[in-house]
């Protein structure tokens, strides 16, 4: 059995998608908080949650992760679950599973050689993109998004390419 990790990094998702798609709005972070806590009290999982707070521009500063919100600074939500998998089209599945659960309309899942894939829910069906080569990528279930459908595509792929 195979291991990959379910990620939702709040910030970096919302800053990437909501200035590159039309009409994208990420689920309020709030509410996405009380159904991951939700999901941890019901579900028999290997899930984290925590919250980051980030030192933009500073080398010197690393980011701070916090297991409670600090009222104080400003922090993000984090989410991870590792699924255990046969292949990685049970990752898929398994991954919108608890992506529906949560109710989030986007996330990453990371695979064994931390290759990132970007799943968003565009008009109620469900898109991915490998933020890798393209030709490297898994065949999933779902449609690859269509690069016609981001509207930045320049900011979009150079903010992949920075992180």
């Amino acid at each position: 059995m195979n291991k990959i990790t379910f990620y939702l990094p709040y910030f970096e998702l919302l800053t990437l998608l909501e200035t590159s798609l039309t009409d994208f709005k990420l689920v309020k972070e709030e509410e996405l908080e009380h159904r991951i806590k939700k999901y941890q009290r019901e579900f028999v999982n290997h899930s984290k949650l925590y919250f980051v707070e980030y030192e933009a521009g500073n080398e010197e500063e690393r980011d701070v992760y916090h297991l409670n919100r600090s009222l104080e600074q400003q922090t993000y939500l984090v989410f991870t679950n590792e699924l255990e998998i046969f292949c990685i089209q049970d990752a898929e599945e398994k991954a919108i599973e608890v992506a529906e659960i949560i109710g989030t309309n986007a996330f990453e899942l990371i695979d064994e050689v931390k290759r990132h894939i970007l799943f968003i829910k565009l008009n109620n069906e469900w898109t991915w993109i490998p933020l890798f080569k393209v030709s490297d990528a898994p065949q999933f279930q779902h449609t690859l998004i269509s690069s016609s459908k981001i509207d930045k595509r320049d900011q979009f792929f150079s903010t992949i390419l920075k992180s």
